[in-house]
């Protein structure tokens, strides 16, 4: 597990775990596509993706990490059998961090599909990967570990 000042990476069995509730960076992208990289060696049926941005997080993002995170989403895609991805806070906030990823493309990648909580991504990413319910429970349990290392910036918990 990696983590550090509003981010948190880690693994449950083939899902790659991110928690982020600081900007996104050049450097942590990087993170994720050497777990992800190191997964699909151990894993070849597939992986799983739990994404969970924290609000405001995506509001930050350059140019360089766009481009970034669209080219490790074409190249990982091959590996990915399906995506979850939380969004935290509503409205305005939310709908711009879907136009934001549809222009990456996240959204339109193969069993991507943005979730309302992380028991709904433990659904999605259950199905997509045939996993029990039980799996379910344990994945949403990891997950909840990952953000409680993910102290937001502010110090603040969420």
């Amino acid at each position: 597990m990696t983590h550090g000042e509003g981010f948190a990476l880690g693994a449950y069995e083939n899902v790659v775990v991110s928690v982020w509730r600081c900007a996104v960076t050049e450097a942590r992208l990087c993170d994720v596509s050497d777990l992800s990289d190191e997964l699909s060696d151990a894993y070849p049926e597939g992986l799983g993706s739990l994404t969970l941005l924290g609000r405001g997080v995506m509001m930050s993002v350059t140019v360089a990490v766009r481009r970034g995170a669209r080219e490790f989403i074409e190249k990982s895609q091959m590996h990915f059998r399906c995506r979850a991805l939380v969004i935290e806070g509503e409205g305005f906030y939310a709908s711009t961090i879907r136009s934001l990823l549809i222009g990456i493309g996240y959204i339109h990648q193969r069993q991507a599909q943005l979730v309302a909580s992380v028991e709904d991504a433990a659904q999605h990413l259950g199905r997509g990967l045939e996993r029990s319910d039980a799996w379910r429970a344990e994945l949403v349990a990891a997950t909840r570990g990952f953000m409680a290392e993910a102290t937001p910036p502010d110090g603040t918990s969420r």
